[in-house]
């Protein structure tokens, strides 16, 4: 029996308008998603479950996202592309 759950999706973006495009997008693809504008914010914040996948600006003003990968509670593999969305 398949699960009825869909995977939830973790944005770090500090700039509104991006993270409400990638929340759409993944909201269109039948994904649910949450989304916070910095690094502090996610690692204080309190969440009940995990992420399926981890979208994560690399450019962050109070944490690059190569520091948040050593810091993070979650195991992060990373991957980064040239192009833009």
């Amino acid at each position: 029996m398949r699960s009825t759950k869909t995977g939830m999706v973790f944005v770090i973006e500090d700039d509104a308008a991006v993270r409400r495009s990638i929340q759409g997008l993944l909201k269109s693809v039948g994904l649910r998603s949450d989304s916070f504008g910095t690094a502090q914010e996610f690692l204080t914040s309190e969440r009940t479950d995990g992420p399926s996948c981890l979208v994560l600006d690399i450019r962050l003003p109070d944490l690059n996202g190569l520091d948040f990968q050593r810091q993070c509670p979650l195991n992060v593999a990373s991957q980064m592309g040239k192009d833009s969305l």
